[in-house]
């Protein structure tokens, strides 16, 4: 059964100037009109912006539909198959000339509707940029619903998978913020403890998030949404994000 999801891998800050340009190369094979993948950019680490219409080359192809729940539904995204052969996307940043930590996320979004192969990136490139002192380690995690359709009362399993991409090391805790169906705050849980994670290693853990009394009561046929963020120990840096949506049947 098809899940919702929201998936981020996110770039090392880095100085924009009037020649700033990021390119990459990347293929897709999405849901059309209902999956889709878009890069965004935040100056200040809070607030990210489309960056759609910077898009020099490679640019978005399809609308998001609206009907299925998905994280970016009504945005214009890449979306359908677009062959096993990468292409080249270019993005032009001068607009956000000035910003001395600026940071770019790849997003993939899917909704509760038919599942399909998913967005492979590589060769990624910021030119006329300086790159910021960043010690932290560039991750990537990704979470799944276990128990896609929960009940309430009950609880609600799911799967983390963490990848760390470099020659460092450090330890690691993973919060999971929850929001109920309405998209308000529910409550922070420390699911996972302090973990030392070595260079290119990559973790899988499966918990049980407890939430006291289980699955809200009072909810039904909605999205209870789970914010995994994997953060540093020692400097509280968010490393990366994934959410996980499970579906609140009576």
């Amino acid at each position: 059964m098809s899940t919702l999801k929201d998936d981020y891998l996110i770039t090392p800050p880095f100085s924009v100037t009037a020649l700033s340009e990021l390119s990459f190369w990347h293929r897709y094979n999405l849901e059309t009109g209902y999956d889709g993948a878009v890069i965004e950019i935040t100056t200040n680490g809070t607030t990210w912006t489309d960056l759609g219409p910077y898009i020099t080359q490679g640019a978005y192809n399809d609308t998001i539909s609206t009907s299925f729940s998905s994280p970016i539904g009504g945005r214009n995204a890449w979306s359908g198959d677009s062959g096993t052969t990468p292409t080249e996307a270019v993005v032009n940043l001068s607009a956000f000339t000035g910003a001395t930590s600026a940071q770019v996320r790849f997003r993939l979004a899917c909704d509760t509707s038919v599942s399909d192969d998913g967005w492979y990136v590589d060769d990624v490139e910021i030119l006329g940029a300086e790159c910021q002192p960043y010690s932290q380690p560039f991750f990537s995690c990704n979470a799944e619903a276990l128990t896609p359709v929960v009940h309430p009362g009950g609880q609600a399993r799911f799967r983390l998978t963490v990848e760390n991409m470099t020659d460092q090391s450090l330890t690691r805790k993973v919060v999971t913020n929850i929001y109920l169906c309405n998209g308000n705050f529910l409550k922070e849980d420390l699911s996972f403890g302090f973990v030392p994670f070595d260079p290119y290693q990559i973790r899988q853990a499966t918990r049980v998030l407890d939430i006291p009394g289980g699955v809200p009561q009072g909810l039904k046929n909605c999205d209870l949404r789970y914010e995994l963020v994997v953060i540093d120990r020692d400097t509280g840096a968010v490393l990366c994000s994934s959410s996980c949506y499970f579906q609140v049947q009576d």
